[in-house]
């Protein structure tokens, strides 16, 4: 009796170090499928950098904000491309701006959000990412110059 109990123990605990590693594997897919399909929608563009956003669900009344900063030079025309996973409920918000003025909010309630941004001042701009009604979610947020003038 000692011995099937001891076994159903081993079996159980290989079973649950098979679903946290899954749960965990699925999680890790933000990065790479994210970042091959932000990449796509760049179109031309030469790619620049990219980050990694990841949230948790709002607790509370404050949404969860992730802050970046880039430097963007006057007259280059840049594609922002946020990218979500699709295993997550957050739709990402992206959020140009900088101590004077907010230039540019970009959502449309899906997992992706692409637009364009045409720089009239070289400085450093603030980049909000967040996700539409403070849900959890990760995406990947690539920046491609696509012109200068």
């Amino acid at each position: 009796m000692l011995k099937i109990l001891n076994r159903f123990l081993r079996l159980l605990l290989l079973l649950v170090i098979a679903v946290l590693f899954q749960a965990q594997y699925s999680f890790a897919q933000c990065d790479n499928n994210q970042r091959r399909d932000a990449y796509k929608r760049l179109e031309g563009g030469t790619y620049l950098r990219d980050f990694k956003v990841t949230l948790p669900e709002k607790s509370g009344r404050r949404i969860p904000v992730e802050e970046l900063s880039v430097l963007l030079n006057k007259g280059s025309r840049y594609r922002f491309v946020a990218q979500a996973d699709p295993q997550r409920p957050g739709n990402p918000v992206v959020r140009i701006y900088d101590q004077f003025q907010e230039y540019v909010v970009a959502e449309n309630g899906s997992q992706t959000v692409v637009f364009e941004f045409e720089c009239n001042k070289t400085q450093v701009y603030n980049i909000q990412v967040y996700f539409q009604n403070g849900k959890d979610g990760c995406c990947i947020l690539m920046l491609g110059l696509m012109g200068s003038k």
